[in-house]
C-alpha cells in the first residue's frame, strides 16, 4: 500500500512539474478551471508531491534505507509513466495530476489508518 501512495505522488509530482514548462501545458491546453495554479505554483507543488511521496514511504516502510531505494526506483516508474502520458495523450495530464494526488494522499492515510 505504502508503495502505490508513492508512486501515484510522485505521478501527480511529475505531472505538475511537467505542466510548469510551457510546451507541456500549451500541449495539454492547461485551461482548466479546476488547476488555476499558474506555471510558477506547479513546479514548488510538484517538488511538493515528490517530498511527501518520499515521506510517505519513509513513514509506513520498516527501514529507512529500502524505503529509499524503493523510492528511487519508483521516481524513475513516475516519470516513464508521465512521459508516455505526454506522448500519448497530453490533454490528460491535468486531469492524470489531480487524480494521482487524490489517490496517493487517499492510500497514505488509508496506510496510517490501518496501522
Amino acid at each position: 500500500m505504502s508503495a502505490l501512495a508513492a508512486l501515484l505522488l510522485a505521478v501527480a509530482g511529475f505531472a505538475l512539474l511537467a505542466l510548469a514548462m510551457r510546451r507541456h501545458a500549451r500541449e495539454a491546453e492547461v485551461k482548466a478551471e479546476w488547476l488555476r495554479l499558474t506555471p510558477a505554483q506547479r513546479r514548488p507543488a510538484g517538488y511538493a508531491l515528490l517530498a511527501v511521496s518520499l515521506a510517505a514511504l519513509l513513514m509506513l516502510a520498516p527501514r529507512w534505507d529500502f524505503a529509499l531505494i524503493e523510492w528511487i526506483g519508483l521516481i524513475a516508474a513516475a516519470a516513464g509513466l508521465v512521459a508516455l502520458g505526454l506522448w500519448q495523450a497530453p490533454r490528460q495530464m491535468p486531469r492524470l495530476a489531480l487524480a494521482c494526488g487524490a489517490g496517493g494522499l487517499a492510500a497514505t492515510l488509508a496506510a496510517l489508518a490501518l496501522g
